[in-house]
């Protein structure tokens, strides 16, 4: 994946992965793993962009056990994601 996927948060500069929801929204993910994580970031040759998947209670269990990379979506962990929770609703 190229540069344009990867970025950091304007607010408090923490590296961003950014992906596409399964309905085609793009959605900013911690790059950083985490414990915590829910969601799994793909890479498919075919879609050119990483996909995030947020992970049922099931599917996170199984992903955990198999030890894979999870992450979190940044409006999760940043402490401005409110103010562009609002941009985001006027686009």
């Amino acid at each position: 994946m190229s540069s344009e996927h990867y970025g950091e948060c304007e607010a408090c500069g923490a590296r961003l992965i950014w992906a596409l929801t399964p309905t085609g929204k793009r959605a900013p993910v911690d790059a950083q793993e985490s414990q915590d994580g829910t969601v799994l970031v793909l890479a498919p040759p075919a879609l050119g962009n990483f996909l995030a998947v947020v992970l049922s209670a099931k599917a996170l269990e199984q992903a955990r056990a198999a030890k894979l990379r999870l992450r979190t979506n940044h409006f999760a962990t940043c402490e401005h994601a409110e103010q562009f929770r609002k941009l985001g609703s006027k686009a």
